[in-house]
């Protein structure tokens, strides 16, 4: 059976109901090889996300952080 989910958080979302785990960076999408492979770690509302390098951590912080400012600014106008 083949699901055709519409983004990436539609499958994150999809991935984490289904209890099924990928072995990719959760910024640049990069094979991790092994659970030792992705010692960059930060946990977001109780789920650990896994990245390849330092870099990426700081990219995808980056980007959240954009996202928060952009809804707030939303919420309040």
């Amino acid at each position: 059976m083949t699901h055709k989910l519409c983004s990436d958080h539609c499958f994150n979302r999809y991935r984490m109901a289904n209890g099924l785990i990928m072995n990719c960076c959760e910024q640049c999408g990069e094979y991790l090889p092994s659970k030792g492979a992705g010692n960059n770690v930060l946990v977001i509302d109780g789920q650990q996300k896994r990245f390849c390098c330092q870099s990426c951590v700081s990219e995808y912080k980056q980007v959240i952080h954009v996202l928060i400012k952009i809804g707030h600014s939303l919420e309040c106008s």
